[in-house]
């Protein structure tokens, strides 16, 4: 099902045919791998674990899927609510640095505000090669506070980061 599109990007429900995909996309990203849960991959089994710990806790399961190719080449985790939760937001590891993670995002900060937050949190890891703070912070993050995750067999620093969530501007 689609939840949102862009000229780039759909964001689509995961389904269960997904999985193989999915467990791909995150194994593409070595540094995360090693920096959240200190495996060099992750199987098919991990994916249905995750995804289904966090549908029980009322997060969307979604892909974002490349318009013009039909491929996927990222996946998110999120709860709705006036402070929407950004659990996981991972793009393929081979396209960082081509300003589509910043695309994706922006489209689903739009469905987000669109469908009533008025802000958004990300729970972000740092302090490992590849760590994601600076892209939160260009998007308008700033950190709150700093927790500790447990994650599988890891405790994991975080920052708490959070940005309030404004109309979009419409495209010229």
């Amino acid at each position: 099902m689609v939840l949102a599109e862009s000229r780039i990007f759909s964001l689509e429900q995961a389904a269960d045919e997904d999985v193989d995909t999915i467990t791909a996309l995150f194994n593409s990203n070595p540094e995360f791998l090693h920096g959240h849960l200190g495996l060099d991959a992750i199987n098919y089994a991990w994916i249905i674990a995750q995804q289904t710990q966090m549908r029980e806790q009322h997060f969307v399961t979604a892909k974002l899927v490349e318009r013009a190719s039909g491929k996927v080449v990222g996946y998110c985790e999120y709860r709705h609510g006036e402070t929407a939760y950004l659990s996981m937001f991972l793009m393929e590891g081979g396209i960082q640095g081509r300003l589509l993670g910043t695309a994706a995002y922006e489209m689903l900060e739009h469905y987000l505000f669109d469908n009533g937050s008025k802000a958004a949190r990300i729970d972000v890891v740092f302090g490992y090669e590849g760590d994601t703070v600076s892209f939160w912070q260009k998007r308008g993050f700033s950190t709150m506070q700093d927790i500790k995750i447990n994650w599988g067999r890891k405790i994991l620093d975080a920052h708490v980061m959070v940005k309030l969530l404004k109309e979009p501007e419409a495209e010229g």
